[in-house]
Protein backbone atom coordinates (compact mmCIF):
# COMPACT_ATOMS: atom_id res chain seq x y z
CA UNK A 1 0.00 0.00 0.00
CA UNK A 2 1.45 3.50 -0.98
CA UNK A 3 1.64 6.56 1.18
CA UNK A 4 -1.35 7.91 -1.30
CA UNK A 5 -3.29 5.11 -0.48
CA UNK A 6 -2.61 5.02 3.62
CA UNK A 7 -3.42 8.44 3.30
CA UNK A 8 -7.08 8.21 1.32
CA UNK A 9 -7.74 5.34 3.85
CA UNK A 10 -7.47 7.67 6.82
CA UNK A 11 -9.42 10.63 5.57
CA UNK A 12 -11.89 7.90 4.72
CA UNK A 13 -12.09 6.69 8.03
CA UNK A 14 -12.33 9.93 9.56
CA UNK A 15 -14.75 11.17 7.61
CA UNK A 16 -16.85 8.47 8.42
CA UNK A 17 -16.11 9.30 11.81
CA UNK A 18 -16.60 12.86 11.60
CA UNK A 19 -20.25 12.19 10.14
CA UNK A 20 -20.80 9.73 12.83
CA UNK A 21 -19.88 12.06 15.87
CA UNK A 22 -21.73 15.05 13.76
CA UNK A 23 -25.13 12.58 14.19
CA UNK A 24 -24.03 12.68 18.24
CA UNK A 25 -23.83 16.15 18.56
CA UNK A 26 -26.55 17.21 16.66
CA UNK A 27 -29.10 15.53 18.29
CA UNK A 28 -31.49 18.65 18.93
CA UNK A 29 -35.28 18.51 18.82
CA UNK A 30 -37.29 21.12 16.61
CA UNK A 31 -39.75 22.93 18.00
CA UNK A 32 -43.34 23.52 16.19
CA UNK A 33 -42.20 27.09 15.14
CA UNK A 34 -39.37 25.89 13.79
CA UNK A 35 -37.24 26.98 16.59
CA UNK A 36 -34.42 24.26 17.69
CA UNK A 37 -33.49 23.37 21.16
CA UNK A 38 -31.05 21.05 23.18
CA UNK A 39 -33.19 18.26 25.21
CA UNK A 40 -31.35 19.37 28.14
CA UNK A 41 -33.70 17.70 30.75
CA UNK A 42 -31.01 15.17 31.48
CA UNK A 43 -27.44 16.56 31.97
CA UNK A 44 -25.89 13.06 30.44
CA UNK A 45 -27.18 13.69 27.92
CA UNK A 46 -25.76 17.39 27.53
CA UNK A 47 -22.52 15.76 28.95
CA UNK A 48 -22.80 13.14 25.73
CA UNK A 49 -23.15 15.56 23.30
CA UNK A 50 -20.48 17.84 24.37
CA UNK A 51 -18.29 15.03 24.21
CA UNK A 52 -19.68 14.06 20.45
CA UNK A 53 -18.74 17.68 19.91
CA UNK A 54 -14.90 17.29 21.30
CA UNK A 55 -14.93 14.15 19.24
CA UNK A 56 -15.99 15.83 16.10
CA UNK A 57 -13.20 18.65 16.68
CA UNK A 58 -10.93 16.41 17.14
CA UNK A 59 -11.36 14.38 14.06
CA UNK A 60 -11.36 17.46 12.00
CA UNK A 61 -8.52 18.77 13.26
CA UNK A 62 -6.81 15.14 12.07
CA UNK A 63 -8.52 15.84 9.01
CA UNK A 64 -6.36 19.14 8.57
CA UNK A 65 -3.03 17.31 9.90
CA UNK A 66 -3.23 14.95 7.05
CA UNK A 67 -3.96 17.31 4.38
CA UNK A 68 -1.04 19.74 5.77
CA UNK A 69 1.12 16.57 6.14
CA UNK A 70 1.59 16.34 10.13
CA UNK A 71 -0.97 13.41 10.60
CA UNK A 72 0.27 10.92 13.27
CA UNK A 73 3.08 13.21 14.66
CA UNK A 74 2.88 13.34 18.51
CA UNK A 75 1.73 16.82 19.41
CA UNK A 76 4.08 16.81 22.61
CA UNK A 77 7.18 14.96 21.59
CA UNK A 78 7.14 15.19 17.59
CA UNK A 79 7.69 11.70 17.65
CA UNK A 80 5.52 9.10 15.12
CA UNK A 81 2.40 7.98 16.99
CA UNK A 82 2.26 4.07 16.09
CA UNK A 83 0.47 2.92 13.79
CA UNK A 84 -1.82 0.75 15.34
CA UNK A 85 -2.53 3.78 18.01
CA UNK A 86 -3.94 5.55 14.78
CA UNK A 87 -5.77 2.42 13.97
CA UNK A 88 -7.78 2.59 17.09
CA UNK A 89 -8.27 6.07 17.61
CA UNK A 90 -7.73 8.01 14.54
CA UNK A 91 -7.80 11.15 15.70
CA UNK A 92 -5.24 11.02 18.09
CA UNK A 93 -2.99 13.74 18.82
CA UNK A 94 -0.06 12.00 21.23
CA UNK A 95 1.75 9.41 20.92
CA UNK A 96 1.42 5.88 23.59
CA UNK A 97 4.54 7.11 25.68
CA UNK A 98 3.21 10.97 26.11
CA UNK A 99 -0.24 9.84 26.93
CA UNK A 100 0.26 7.96 29.51
CA UNK A 101 2.36 10.58 30.84
CA UNK A 102 -0.36 13.31 30.43
CA UNK A 103 -2.54 10.85 32.06
CA UNK A 104 -0.25 10.61 34.97
CA UNK A 105 -0.10 14.07 35.11
CA UNK A 106 -3.86 14.75 35.25
CA UNK A 107 -4.25 12.44 37.81
CA UNK A 108 -1.69 13.80 40.17
CA UNK A 109 -3.36 16.81 39.56
CA UNK A 110 -6.84 15.62 40.56
CA UNK A 111 -5.58 14.15 43.75
CA UNK A 112 -3.67 17.10 45.04
CA UNK A 113 -6.74 19.02 44.26
CA UNK A 114 -8.62 16.39 46.78
CA UNK A 115 -6.02 16.32 48.85
CA UNK A 116 -5.97 20.03 49.30
CA UNK A 117 -10.07 20.37 49.62
CA UNK A 118 -9.98 17.52 52.25
CA UNK A 119 -6.97 19.83 54.16
CA UNK A 120 -9.27 22.72 54.20
CA UNK A 121 -12.29 20.52 55.72
CA UNK A 122 -10.01 20.06 58.65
Amino acid sequence: MTNKDVTKEYRKRLAALAAQQTGKAANFEVLPDGDHTWPAENPADVTLKGMAALRYRQILDAIQKLDSGVYGICADCGGAIDKERLEIIPEATSCVDCQRLNERKARADIDMREESSFDQLM
